[in-house]
């Protein structure tokens, strides 16, 4: 079976989505704070990040302030 991994693979897979959620959540509040949104918006946005991650990082690059390309 495609699915059939043996437990040191399947904890290998588990580490690396780990990581990969947790460096999409440093990226997010790197980007928060960072930003130019006022301060109040920015203790928002964090907290919103702390109590929902995944969640709240793709809020922040769905609605986010855009840089001005140019």
């Amino acid at each position: 079976m495609f699915l059939n991994l043996d437990f040191e693979a399947y904890r290998y897979w588990c580490y690396a989505a780990l990581a990969l959620l947790v460096l999409c959540h440093l990226w997010a509040a790197y980007q928060v704070v960072g930003s130019s949104i006022r301060r109040q918006m920015k203790v928002l946005w964090l907290t919103f990040l702390l109590f929902f991650p995944l969640l709240g990082f793709f809020n922040w690059y769905v609605m986010g302030p855009r840089r001005q390309l140019s």
